[in-house]
Parts: structure tokens; sequence; C-alpha cells
């Protein structure tokens, strides 16, 4: 009889531990993935291009090693996945809500193989490194979260060790939050800098700026969507808790993340959070009463949190806070510079001035300035240097001078706090931009939609917005290809980029998930994400509107939904970013599989 109860207890055990070795991935995508920084030095190939500089190599420190890590880890889920459908398929649950995911995956996929682009799409580019592979990483953790997950203990495994890879991040933001930043200390810079950086160790930092919180997340911006996605986790189980050492662990984490959050000074991740406690509260509404002392604690925490953090900032949070949506409309004077074949086009306060370089043997003889009706346009000319100064009163302030740039003859325009220079002396008798690269460039201005004359809205999130709208219609089936934003974007719209402050910059992503997989990947496959998303937003709220939260398992599927809530908002004005979007897609699988418990759950009840 004992040695039966004992190969019982060993089948039990084997069990157990077959079960947390198929655990671990998602552990590893979770808690292990976020905190990779490491050294990567690489060439961005896009030295080739006229809008990009010629440096030869960047330093990649957040990006390129968890993007190894994630396909790495999904591979491994693939094989697993494979064992499970070929040889245990009694025991699998319906796949039918992965279909839009799936359609998602194969126009990510088809989208890069057809791109212009499709080196970069395989291989990641520079500040994204978000290939395809791991856009197909994220479908495949997600349906691997789901097909693994089934029961209670699995799910008290996942909180357990998410959380303390949340605790990792809170403490390295803390050590940035009071000035003391983990990563420029001796430990910290052994620890991130490989053989081939460690030279650059003693004056290392990431120039970010004394107490502000990026943790290990790259971005300050992306800390505000991770704790867009995780405070409301940590709120809703902090609600439900009821152990005191549970308590004060979800609280202790809640108010290190909010610090955290206050530190990195991202608005765009508060908004998600207060959204998405809209709708907990909204489905809490029968315990809310119960529970009042807990929600008046925890508010009260967060709003001293948040006044002390803007007090030492120098009310920093409060002020970026009250200008967020204060944008009045602005209108440039400057609207438009193009380089036709003959001519080169300025469009000032809403007329047309045309300038055309006269040479003689690659000799300077004059400039022929004219108005879109051909008229010539009167200037005054200083002999001594050859500086043409506009006296009509259409275009008061324009100056041109004929210059030699590299050997080149050519001219500069110069307006307002604007000056450019201008050649058509480079073979084929057209006119090119010279940039602040110093190559050759046509420039042309760019389509807008909607935000036209807002492109300050949201610290300038207006002016990528509105020049990435028109994209859309041109990628209705197929996408540019994966991480290939950058060569969509019209780089090339100089003077609306000289407006509204990005002049000096590289534009690499539209700050809005959304936009971002319609012109990568294509509208079909944006709308497969949404059907996705709105298919699990409709089952969850429908399953948690009418429950009573009488399960660890209830209450943790509530957190999840409530936490992918707010990423999905904060997902309108952040980019999917490989150092939070696969712990987004492992949390939506395991909602999924809570949802498919739960609802037997309530199947044995009735």
């Amino acid at each position: 009889m004992s040695s039966k109860v004992s190969s019982k207890q060993n089948n039990i055990n084997n069990q157990q531990n077959n079960k947390i070795l198929l655990l671990i991935p998602l552990i590893i995508i979770l808690s292990i993935v976020p905190l990779i920084v490491k050294s990567h030095m690489f060439d961005p190939r896009l030295s080739q291009f006229p809008w990009s500089s010629d440096t030869g190599l960047f330093v990649d420190f957040f990006l390129y090693y968890k993007q190894i890590f994630i396909i790495g880890t999904s591979t491994v889920m693939i094989i697993i996945l494979l064992y499970k459908i070929l040889l245990q398929r009694d025991s699998l649950k319906s796949f039918k809500i992965f279909i839009p995911l799936a359609i998602y995956s194969v126009f990510s996929l088809l989208s890069t193989v057809i791109s212009s682009y499709s080196s970069y799409g395989y291989s990641g580019i520079l500040e994204q490194f978000e290939s395809v592979f791991v856009l197909i990483s994220y479908c495949v953790i997600a349906f691997y979260a789901y097909l693994i997950i089934n029961t209670e203990n699995d799910i008290k495994f996942i909180i357990k060790y998410f959380s303390i890879g949340i605790a990792i991040i809170i403490l390295i933001g803390l050590t940035q939050a009071i000035g003391y930043d983990f990563y420029t200390t001796e430990i910290g810079k052994n620890l991130i800098l490989s053989r081939s950086t460690r030279a650059y160790g003693d004056g290392f930092s990431f120039n970010l700026g004394k107490y502000r919180v990026y943790s290990s997340l790259f971005n300050p911006n992306y800390v505000g969507v991770y704790a867009a996605l995780v405070v409301p986790i940590l709120l809703t189980l902090l609600f439900f808790t009821k152990k005191i050492k549970s308590f004060i662990y979800f609280f202790s984490l809640l108010i290190g993340l909010l610090i955290c959050l206050f530190g990195s000074e991202s608005r765009s991740g508060f908004i998600g959070i207060i959204i998405s406690i809209l709708f907990l509260l909204i489905i809490i509404r029968k315990k809310l009463m119960k529970n009042w002392k807990v929600v008046i604690s925890i508010l009260a925490c967060g709003l001293c949190v948040f006044f002390i953090i803007n007090h030492l900032n120098n009310n920093t949070l409060i002020s970026k806070f009250t200008n967020l949506f204060q944008t009045s409309k602005i209108e440039k004077s400057l609207t438009s510079i193009t380089t036709y074949d003959d001519k080169v086009s300025i469009e000032y306060k809403n007329n047309t001035l045309n300038i055309e370089l006269i040479t003689n043997n690659g000799q300077f003889v004059d400039f022929l300035l004219t108005d879109d009706n051909n008229n010539i346009v009167v200037s005054k000319i200083d002999n001594s240097n050859l500086l043409y100064t506009i006296t009509d009163t259409r275009f008061t302030g324009v100056t041109i001078q004929p210059i030699v740039y590299d050997g080149m003859l050519s001219f500069q325009f110069k307006v307002d706090s604007f000056g450019g220079y201008f050649t058509n002396q480079t073979g084929d008798n057209t006119y090119y931009f010279i940039n602040i690269y110093g190559k050759l460039d046509k420039i042309y201005p760019a389509k807008s939609a909607l935000f036209k004359g807002y492109e300050t809205f949201a610290s300038g999130r207006g002016f990528i917005w509105s020049r990435t709208l028109p994209l859309l219609k041109d990628h209705i089936f197929f996408g540019s290809g994966a991480d290939s934003f950058v060569f969509a974007f019209p780089q090339n719209d100089y003077i609306g980029l000289f407006n509204y402050g990005f002049y000096e910059q590289l534009i690499t992503k539209p700050h809005n998930m959304y936009l971002q997989t319609g012109v990568q990947t294509g509208l079909i496959s944006l709308m497969s994400i949404l059907v996705f998303f709105l298919i699990y937003f409709i089952s969850s709220f429908k399953l948690y509107f009418k429950s009573n939260f009488n399960t660890f398992t209830s209450q943790v599927g509530l957190a999840i939904f409530i936490g992918t809530i707010s990423y999905m908002i904060s997902g309108l004005s952040n980019d999917s970013t490989i150092c939070v979007a696969p712990i987004f897609w492992a949390l939506i699988g395991v909602g999924i599989a809570i949802n498919t418990i739960v609802k037997k759950e309530i199947q044995k009840v009735l």
C-alpha cells in the first residue's frame, strides 16, 4: 500500500516539475527579458540614405539582446507547442480567438518579405530592434501562455515570479529617481559594458538627466508604458488581498512603481492608468464600498508620492500635465520648400517665391526671383558680398546669397530663424537641398492630415501623426515591412521637421502603436490586431462585470484585463517596444487562459 502511495506521490511531483519547466519560458519573457541591458556595437546601415548621418557605428544597450532572448525563447515555445498539438490533441483548447492573431502574423511576414527594406525587417533597426521574428514571437508568446496555463497553481507561479521582476525594475528605477543611477556604478558598468565598449566606462552615462527614471527600459516614456500595464494589475491585486504580508508586498511594489512613473515624467502612462481604473471601479462596484479604506489609503499615498516628486523636480510634473492638451493652432510663416528641376519654390506667408540660380560655365551670374504669377520679385544687392535682400513686402526678411559649398556653386536662403543651402551644380542641373549632414536631397512638403495647424499637440506627436496618417492609404494590404517606419516616413519634409523641432532628429517611430502597425504591416494586420483585442475585451468585460471574485483566479483575470486595457490606451501615444510589448503579449495570453478557467468554474457552480 505504501509503495503505491509513494509511486503516486512521485508521479504528482514529476508532473509538477514538468509543469514548472513549461512555465519557465513565460517567466523569462515576463521577468528576465525586461531586465536585459548589455552593450552591442553595430552599424545601422543607414548612411546610404541622404536623410541619415554617416556615423558608422552605434552602441545599443537596451534592445538588441532583448530581441535575441525573445526570439530564442519563442523558438523553444514553438517546439513545445508542436509537441502538444501533434501528440496531445485531446487536451488542447479551442484556437478560435487566436485566428485574428494568426492573420496578423501572416501579413507581418508577407509585408516584410515583399518590402524594399526587408533586410532591416529581418534584423531589426536602430532604436527599435522589433524585427518580423519578434512580431511573430509576440503571437507565439500569447498562444503559448494560453495553452500552458490551466490551473490556479500555474497562475500563482506566474504572479510570484512576475512580481519579482517588477521589484527589480523598480529598484533600478529608484536608484535613478534619487540621483544615483545603478548603471553608472562600477558594478552596473561591469554588468552592461561589453569588452568592445569597456574603454568608455570612465565617463559613461545615458544623458537622460539626473533624477529621470528609465530603469532597464531604454526610454522614460517606456517606463510610463510599463507602469500603465503593471500599476492597474498591482492595484487590483492589492484591492483583493486579505493577507497582511501580501498586502504590504503589493503595496510596496505599487508605491515604488508610482515613484518610478513620476520620475519618468511620462504623461501618457497616467492617462492609460486613469481610464483603466474607471473600468475597474465599474466592475468592482459591488465590493468597492466594503473596502473603501483600502481605496482611500492607496489614493492618498499616490497623491503624496506625486506631490513629493513634483516638488523635488521644481513643479515639472504639474506643469507638464497642464501643458499636455493646451495646444493652440499655430500658423508658421515658412510653410514649405520644394526643389523642382528648374527652380526652388518657397511658400512664405501664403505667398510663393521662386528662385533660379543663373550661371555661366559654373560661375555665378545672377538670381531670377519670381512669384507664382511669374512676376519679378524686387530685391536689392550688396555688391560687396552679393547678398540679395528682398524688398517686396510679401517676403520681408528674406535674403539670398551665392556661396561655394564643398567646391560647388550654391546659394544660401535665409528667413526668420531658418537658413538652408541649395545647388543645381550636381551634373543633372536639377535643384537639391544640402541638409545638415552635408548631403544632397530633394526637399518636398509632406502630405498631412487631421492635426494640421496643431502639430505641437502632445509634445510634437501631432506633427508625426499628421504626416503618418496619409501613409495608411498606401499600405492597405501590405505594409512597408517590420521595423521600416523610418523609410516610410517623409524624412525629406525638412521644413516640417524644422518648424516643429525635429530638424536634427531621425523619426524612427510614430509614437502610436496602431499607426506603427498600420504602416509597417498593413491595415489588414492592424484590423486583425484590433479584432483580437476587441474579442478579449468584450468577453472579459461580460465575464467579470457579473463576477463575485470569490476565487484567486478571477481576481488575477480581472487584474490582467484592467492592465491590458491601460496598455492599449497608452498605445495611442506610444509605440510597441521590445522592452514592454512581450510582457503585454504574455499577460494577454495568460488572461485568455484565465477567462477559460473562470468560465469553467462558473459552469460548475451552475
